[in-house]
C-alpha cells in the first residue's frame, strides 16, 4: 500500500514505481507558484552532480508540467513506505 504524500512548503513527495523496472522512485512534486525557478534549477543541478554519492539519493529524472516539476529520485530504502 503507498504511503500518504510527504507536504513540504514547495511540494510534495509521493511513492512510484518506475514503469520499466518497476523498482520503487519517490516522485517531488514542485510547484512552480511557490518556489522561484533559479532554486528549483539549483536543486536539480546539485542532484545531478551529486549522483555518484552514496549518502544522497540518486536523481533519476526529471519532468515539467506548466504547472510543476516533478523529480524522479531513488527511494531511500527506510522510508517506511516500501
Amino acid at each position: 500500500m503507498p504511503c500518504a504524500p510527504h507536504r513540504g512548503q514547495y511540494g510534495s513527495v509521493f511513492e512510484g514505481y518506475h514503469l520499466k523496472t518497476k523498482t520503487p522512485v519517490a516522485i517531488k512534486r514542485v510547484d512552480r507558484s511557490r518556489s522561484k525557478p533559479e532554486y528549483i534549477s539549483l536543486e536539480i543541478s546539485i542532484l545531478r552532480m551529486s549522483n555518484e554519492s552514496r549518502d544522497i539519493v540518486d536523481l533519476l529524472d526529471v519532468f515539467e508540467t506548466e504547472n510543476y516539476v516533478y523529480l524522479v529520485l531513488e527511494m531511500y530504502a527506510s522510508c517506511g513506505c516500501v
